[in-house]
């Protein structure tokens, strides 16, 4: 039992690695002060803002983000203003990988920005920087946000509770084994006067020890890691390992506490003969199996939607990425004169490097199936608006229709068709020209890979040549990206104010996300199935230890202990075979390999020791 414990320990040392690099991921910050995201009106050029900087005696930082996925941040921060306490240069970070880049503010004239980030503790300088803008007439909108950092909050957050209910019954359930194994020493320590408190606890002791050995040694070794990489983050890491180690203890604890109760019935010469124990642990560990079946199998179908997800999103990702599209992202609001410019300024480009596109409200998973409650809203909901242009790239069968880039259409499916004048009514689009297509055909979404949208209703529209529209996105090519960036550098605006986005950053922020669940999935999986196996390797001992002496008898004289060893499989099919019916039905197959397993087991080990079995041994 005590490698279990060991075994515990290794896992909560991982887990607490894992927790670790999640926050330094979201460390893009220089400092720990306050953020403020200042949003203005209009744009101010950076000599002057400079100006403002130093009578304020406050840094402004002007951040570009190249990429941000999970151990792979690439950014540069421009700093104006400057103060001793910032580092400029590469910035130390515990991913090999990650780029963070602090530079100084240069070239600041006939430079303009709408949109900066003041990092500071005192409120008053932030006020008297908003005044003085507000002075120079300038709208000034503030975000007042906290840089992530180490607290309680953090462990607690919904997506550690698989960890916490995985671990909370490992640790759990082993500690309650390995009082009932000690029942002989329980006894033989009563009977030498020894208390409840002080057996309980001693218990406890020889569990801590086991778990705190190997806990230790991993935290030590990636705290040596992180001094090489980053020792500013270490304070962070023993934060999260001994909080982690400590809610641990306080599993180990409650058993404890609870087990002085349970010394305190214990007959001594009854438990140093373990007469009854074993039936008892028997009856106690066949109902934790029914809780913890339905936990795995719940964990486990969660795993397997997450692996699904995972392949589906890397597929429609490498789709996504080889038209390599980009999107105006704006941090701040164009002048309506700005605005107008641009869009006379995309007319130039060819239809074939513009492309509109509006994805469904209703995105699911591959399989899932778009609910529909009746009402012509639902519907719309369901809804896709793509350029004529890009509805090849849908992969639609639309039958022999041919459509041309003259007219606009709306797709319907098939089984919608008899709400034709209902959406069209609805959706205001009678000078569309309807065209009934098969249903059930799924749609690969191109905001989000791995989703899909089924059953929608597909409005074709004639393009728009604009850097952005109110109700789609518009999809650049990479010829097109580079001249409006050019542009937007020429009229003044920053790519901190105006940013050209990649799909594919966005694609990959995804994947990485998709990757992060399917780690702690089959994290929380593993840890549960090795719950699950030792509960069983323990019922089936338990079982045979109290039946040991009637088996053994029926050997002797040539019969076979078939009726017990049936009961037992029956017991343990039925708790596998409901747990499956509720949570995903396929699981009941698993019936068939834990029966044949505990039959071999059972009669192995009924055949043997025959003769130490009527002894009692």
């Amino acid at each position: 039992m005590k490698k279990t414990f060991v075994f515990i320990g290794f896992l909560t040392a991982i887990f607490s690695i894992y927790l670790m690099l999640i926050l330094a991921n979201q460390s893009v910050y220089i400092c720990d002060s306050t953020v403020y995201d200042f949003s203005l009106g209009k744009q101010i050029e950076l000599i002057n803002l400079e100006k403002y900087a130093k009578e304020c005696n406050v840094s402004v930082q002007l951040r570009n983000v190249f990429n941000s996925n999970f151990g792979n941040i690439d950014y540069e921060l421009e700093v104006i203003n400057p103060n001793s306490a910032i580092k400029m240069g590469k910035q130390k970070s515990l991913f090999p990988t990650q780029s963070k880049f602090v530079k100084t503010g240069e070239r600041l004239k006939e430079r303009y920005t709408r949109y900066f980030i003041v990092q500071d503790d005192d409120s008053n300088k932030i006020d008297k920087l908003k005044k003085i803008l507000m002075d120079e007439g300038i709208d000034v909108d503030i975000i007042t946000s906290q840089p992530v950092s180490f607290d309680w909050r953090l462990i607690f957050e919904p997506y550690n509770i698989g960890f916490f209910v995985s671990m909370f019954c490992l640790a759990f359930f082993s500690t309650i084994i390995f009082y009932f194994s000690r029942l002989k020493e329980i006894g033989i320590l009563k009977l030498n006067g020894w208390s409840n408190y002080r057996i309980s606890y001693r218990l406890l002791n020889n569990i801590l020890k086991s778990t705190a050995r190997v806990f230790i040694i991993i935290t030590f070794g990636f705290s040596i890691y992180i001094i090489t990489m980053d020792i500013s983050q270490l304070h962070s890491f023993l934060s999260i390992s001994f909080s982690l180690f400590f809610l641990l203890c306080c599993v180990y604890v409650l058993v404890a506490n609870v087990a002085i109760v349970f010394i305190n019935h214990i007959n001594q010469i009854d438990s140093i003969k373990n007469k009854k124990n074993d039936k008892v642990m028997y009856w106690l560990l066949m109902s934790f199996k029914v809780i913890l079946a339905v936990i795995v199998f719940v964990i486990s179908v969660r795993m397997i939607n997450n692996i699904t997800k995972l392949n589906y999103g890397i597929r429609n990702a490498k789709e996504i990425n080889s038209y390599d599209w980009y999107v105006l992202d704006q941090h701040i609001s164009l002048t309506e004169k700005d605005s107008e410019e641009l869009e006379e300024y995309m007319s130039q480009f060819d239809d074939s490097q513009v492309y509109n596109y509006c994805s469904s409200e209703n995105k699911v998973e591959l399989n899932e199936k778009n609910e529909f409650d009746g009402k012509v809203e639902s519907i719309g909901k369901n809804m896709l608006i793509v350029s004529r242009n890009m509805l090849s790239l849908l992969k639609l069968d639309y039958g022999k229709e041919k459509l041309d880039d003259q007219h606009e259409y709306v797709l319907i499916p098939d089984n919608l068709w008899d709400r034709l004048e209902e959406i069209v009514e609805y959706e205001g689009i009678q000078d569309f020209v309807p065209i009934k297509i098969p249903a059930n055909q799924w749609i690969m979404d191109f905001d989000v890979p791995g989703k899909y949208s089924c059953n929608s209703v597909v409005l074709v529209t004639k393009l728009e040549k604009k850097p952005y529209l109110g109700y789609a996105d518009v999809f650049l090519s990479a010829h097109v990206k580079n001249k409006l960036e050019e542009k937007l550098r020429n009229m003044g605006y920053e790519n901190s104010d105006v940013e050209l986005k990649s799909l594919r950053r966005d694609n990959n922020i995804f994947i990485s996300n998709y990757e992060l669940e399917l780690f702690e999935n089959t994290f929380y999986s593993l840890i549960l199935i090795i719950t699950y196996i030792l509960l069983n390797i323990t019922i089936i001992t338990i079982y045979y230890e109290f039946k040991k002496k009637k088996m053994a008898v029926y050997n002797l004289f040539g019969k076979d202990a078939d009726e017990d060893i049936q009961l037992f499989l029956i017991y343990n099919a039925i708790i596998v075979a409901m747990t499956a019916i509720v949570v995903y039905k396929l699981f009941i197959l698993l019936v068939i390999p834990e029966v044949i397993t505990f039959y071999v087991l059972l009669n192995k080990k009924s055949s043997s020791g025959i003769a130490t079995a009527i002894k009692g041994r």
